[in-house]
């Protein structure tokens, strides 16, 4: 795949590394003593003893808008890091994707051994591994935020328990806020701490209490937890957006601090709703009540779509009152990325899948909705499939 060492900065943007082998570390990306940025890059089906899909080790990793699929460490006594695997780095990742990653031994999506990690917006799914099926941490602080973890698995050895969630080995500081863990197996997170040091805090989070293992490790159970189904749209087929009437629409937090660590600070424009929703996926309930305006204006489904990478968006103003109208395109989240300004003389735009920086957005759903006069009165949905 790809050999990084001592390199003071490179950045891989829209690279797709797959179907890679090392009978060592890092099949995908081997990385140590560098400062990376992975933006909207594929890194699947690669197969290693440690780290199948990267490999990091005394680095700085920004991870954005990727994926990172189907990777494998296995045939090998000590085999950790199905997807990523991380030795004293500092890491994030940001809306991106761990997902159908396995290990034979520890950290299905990522194993964690010490250093720093920030996981935001990002989705951990279908991973599986002995302990800790979407992560284990070791001796690492590990903030996540907005994040979804379901369906990973970790059976642990003689029928103890694995963490399906999570696994912390030992001596791990861990935050979840604005999160979802469900159906991970199991139970969702487990400490097998060897000590009484480490501890783990949620806060507005969709999490079975139940489910939580400490083994005497402090818990900081705070406010605004739930425990109910979050009705996804079709999870069994990897689709974790949420469906109109779910649970965490709205109960997250645009602000949070945890021990002098602002984790949260979320602008109105950056989220739907009253406030933000649990999980990776922000779902979009924009409601047109005004039956005249909606008829007057006319929003049209984008052509082609799926599309790669660009597509066009028509529509139709037709009223004699129309002062300003304009196009806005936002990603699930709720955050704007490309805006056509003043398009009162036009009948359509053509998107390039280009965010105001022109720079390439990742793939995935977009939104795409129709501002006249200062009021939203159509939205529609888009796919951008790369």
């Amino acid at each position: 795949g790809v050999y990084c060492s001592s390199e003071n900065s490179l950045t891989l943007k829209n690279v797709f590394i797959t179907n890679n082998n090392s009978n060592t570390n890092g099949a995908g990306i081997y990385i140590t003593n560098s400062d990376i940025a992975l933006i909207n890059c594929e890194i699947t089906n690669n197969t290693a003893v440690l780290g199948g899909g990267i490999f990091c080790s005394d680095s700085e990793l920004f991870v954005g808008g990727s994926r990172i699929n189907n990777n494998i460490v296995a045939d090998a006594f000590s085999c950790n890091g199905g997807g990523v695997y991380s030795s004293y780095s500092n890491i994030v990742f940001d809306n991106t994707v761990l997902g159908n990653n396995s290990s034979d031994g520890y950290g299905g999506g990522l194993y964690a051994i010490g250093g720093d990690y920030e996981l935001k917006n990002s989705l951990f799914f279908n991973n599986n591994a002995n302990y800790g099926g979407g992560l284990v941490s070791y001796n690492a602080d590990l903030k996540i935020m907005g994040c979804t973890f379901s369906q990973n698995s970790a059976f642990g050895e003689l029928d103890y328990p694995g963490g399906g969630g999570i696994c912390s080995l030992f001596n791990s500081s861990i935050q979840i806020v604005n999160s979802i863990f469900w159906e991970n197996i199991y139970p969702e997170i487990l400490f097998l701490d060897y000590s009484d040091q480490g501890d783990l805090m949620v806060a507005f989070s969709n999490i079975d209490l139940n489910e939580i293992e400490m083994n005497s490790i402090p818990l900081n159970w705070l406010d605004g937890n739930i425990d109910e189904n979050p009705l996804f749209e079709d999870s069994e087929n990897g689709n974790f957006l949420l469906t109109e009437n779910s649970p965490c629409i709205d109960v997250g937090t645009d602000f949070f601090i945890w021990n002098g660590a602002t984790l949260i600070d979320l602008q109105p424009d950056e989220y739907f709703g009253i406030a933000p929703d649990l999980g990776a996926f922000e779902f979009d309930n924009t409601v047109i009540n005004d039956d005249e305006i909606s008829s007057v204006y006319s929003l049209f489904q984008n052509y082609p779509n799926p599309f790669n990478p660009t597509t066009t968006i028509s529509f139709n103003l037709t009223a004699e009152d129309v002062m300003n109208s304009r196009l806005e395109i936002y990603n699930l989240k709720g955050q704007k990325v490309k805006e056509f300004p003043d398009i009162r003389n036009q009948t359509s735009v053509i998107w390039n899948g280009e965010d105001e920086t022109g720079n390439a957005v990742s793939s995935g759903i977009y939104f795409y909705k129709l501002n006249v006069n200062e009021k939203a009165v159509k939205t529609k949905k888009m796919i951008l499939l790369k």
